[in-house]
């Protein structure tokens, strides 16, 4: 009896890896690599000098005063937030054939054209996304990779 051949696929976290490798990032947090003239609140929060509690006894991310001041120096233009650019949510709504759930096939768009629906790239999503191509367009169909998704 001649057994089904299996399709072919490519565990998604180890193209993941490969790509922050080859880009010496976190594509989850691309905001600090695209404006590295930018700051978190606990860059910020160093910045000032600040002490490990608040006033109010308040540790630094549940600090109701400091976050309302560096509210402020960012609306000032005293502090530049670092952006949130994370490409895995670019790729959920745009690069996946399917919709994306745990421990699940899918296919993964790896080609650098705009796909043939409204997928606009930004100048970051391109950026990361041309590694995804130099890396894996060879393994692809038309620029569609079969990966599994687990997390």
């Amino acid at each position: 009896m001649i057994k089904k051949k299996r399709k072919e696929y490519y565990d998604f976290s180890d193209l993941v890896k490969e790509v922050n490798e080859k880009l010496g990032i976190d594509q989850r947090e691309a905001g600090k690599y695209f404006h590295p003239d930018t700051g978190n609140f606990k860059e910020w929060h160093k910045e000032k000098g600040y002490p490990d509690i608040d006033p109010d006894g308040k540790i630094p991310d549940h600090s109701q005063i400091w976050f309302k001041e560096y509210g402020k120096d960012c609306q000032n233009g005293k502090w530049k937030d670092t952006p949130y650019l994370d490409f895995w949510h670019f790729q959920i709504d745009n690069l996946f054939m399917y919709d994306v759930s745990n421990d699940s096939m899918n296919s993964l768009y790896v080609g650098i054209d705009d796909p043939d629906w409204d997928c606009k790239f930004e100048p970051w999503q391109l950026e990361i996304q041309k590694v995804y191509h130099e890396l894996f367009y060879d393994l692809s169909v038309g620029g569609w990779i079969e990966v599994h998704l687990s997390w």
